[in-house]
């Protein structure tokens, strides 16, 4: 029987900024998911505590070898730095790199994909790459991984570890990412997806021969794993419930162009396409009001759907938008709503293509129209008790 090993990497920067924004928003994961989104790396490196973990892991990884050896590791950078304190005691052991071991969703950040490392700087670790582009191994890609290529490539790579049970390898050792391996293993079991939990550089093992069977050995197992280095599997890493109803999600920003500078140059880019060429003003125009204001932004998982500001010297509803795809689904008047529920009496200066709106939101007109850099405008204020249904 083939022995088989499956490791999650050590921990990851983009695992640390997870954990922090975890237990800074009481693992509100629809508060979360935004922000973390724009401020995790695509490829990220280990982190101060992952490069601890990983020369743990050096001192352990070589008492798994047993008769002809091969390792198998992703190619995303976390799982190699994860690996390469060990590289020095595995002399005997083959050394691969599979390009379809990566985490889910790819290497990606928001709507842009990366390639990844090339062949050439992945020959620095390993004798065999697999499946590994010239330009590099998600050069192939041109956004984040979508749920139909993940359940392909799970597929693909539970036929490669058949592949492998079937080998000349006695014992295979895959070095690989948390959510991947909980989908590799569930479709190894053969079961409906299972929420494994693994600690990073915890590892999953088990015998496995297409005669005899299958043996599961152990999951997450974390005994070459230090007092004090242990992170990864516990509810306090930020891990979320396997069945998450991805709901609009409103979340509320002080201090916005200084606290979460990526998130305020994406409004920027919308406000300067949508908005600050009808009015003739630019971004610097509203520089003081964008650092005072309160900020409410509408998201469907990562995705910016629209927002508003909230000036609380004016007192004054500004630079409202939805984006163009989100418009008819009740977007605005949900964040009109959520401006609401801090502020009860509003100010708006609406443009008055806009006015029926804020009338269905509980506005109404207050003295005359008036002309503002071409644009015809209405004063308004807030004057219901609740919100208009639509």
């Amino acid at each position: 029987m083939t022995q088989f090993y499956m490791i999650r990497h050590a921990q990851s920067e983009n695992n640390t900024l997870h954990l922090s924004l975890s237990l800074q928003y009481q693992q509100n994961y629809r508060h979360v998911r935004p922000i973390e989104a724009r401020r995790r790396h695509q490829d990220a490196k280990l982190s101060d505590l992952g490069e601890r973990q990983a020369a743990a892991l050096s001192q352990y990884l070589p008492k798994l070898v047993k008769g002809k050896t091969v390792l198998v590791c992703s190619p995303m950078q976390r799982a190699i730095d994860t690996i390469v304190p060990s590289l020095p005691h595995l002399n005997d052991v083959d050394l691969w790199c599979h390009g379809k071991l990566y985490e889910v969703g790819g290497c990606y950040k928001l709507d842009r994909a990366y390639p990844g490392l090339t062949p050439i700087e992945l020959r620095t670790y390993f004798s065999r790459l697999v499946r590994i582009p010239d330009r590099g191994w998600y050069s192939e890609h041109h956004a984040q991984e979508t749920p139909m290529d993940l359940h392909d490539r799970v597929e693909q790579m539970y036929r490669w570890m058949q592949e492998m049970r079937d080998s000349e390898y006695e014992t295979v050792i895959v070095v690989s990412h948390g959510a991947f391996m909980a989908q590799l293993i569930s479709r190894i079991l053969e079961t409906e997806l299972i929420l494994i939990a693994h600690a990073n550089t915890g590892m999953t093992q088990f015998l496995w021969d297409s005669q005899k069977g299958f043996l599961l050995q152990g999951v997450n197992d974390c005994r070459h794993i230090p007092h004090g280095l242990r992170s990864g599997d516990s509810l306090s890493d930020g891990w979320w419930p396997t069945h998450k109803k991805w709901d609009v999600y409103v979340a509320r920003f002080a201090s916005f162009p200084q606290n979460y500078p990526a998130l305020y140059r994406e409004t920027l880019q919308l406000r300067e396409e949508f908005l600050l060429p009808k009015e003739g003003l630019t971004v610097s125009d509203y520089r003081e009001s964008d650092a005072r204001s309160v900020h409410f932004a509408a998201f469907l998982k990562s995705a910016l759907l629209g927002f508003v500001q909230y000036d609380p010297i004016s007192h004054r509803i500004r630079q409202m938008l939805v984006t163009p795809e989100a418009r008819l689904q009740g977007i605005g008047k949900r964040l009109i709503q959520e401006v609401l529920k801090e502020y009860p009496k509003p100010k708006v200066h609406a443009w008055k293509a806009s006015e029926p709106f804020y009338i269905r939101c509980g506005f109404v007109p207050k003295g005359e129209a008036y002309l503002s850099n071409g644009v015809w405008c209405q004063r308004m204020e807030y004057r219901a008790q609740t919100v208009e249904d639509s």
